[in-house]
């Protein structure tokens, strides 16, 4: 889950509680990453780099 520290329309502080919910297993392959300085939309401009790094640590967990 990335969200952005700046997001218009969500409340951040609310997000931690559903990246919580899953079961440990889960959560041990998941990832909760908040990005500094982005806005709803401008999150847009850098999260695909983010969810890169992310299948490159998945790959070498494997």
């Amino acid at each position: 889950m990335l969200v952005d520290s700046e997001d218009e329309l969500f409340d951040i502080e609310k997000f931690p509680a559903y990246h919580e919910l899953p079961n440990e297993a889960i959560q041990q392959q998941s990832v909760y990453q908040v990005l500094d300085g982005h806005t709803h939309l401008s999150i847009l401009l850098e999260v695909g780099k983010w969810i890169g790094r992310t299948i490159q640590v998945w790959n070498h967990s494997i």
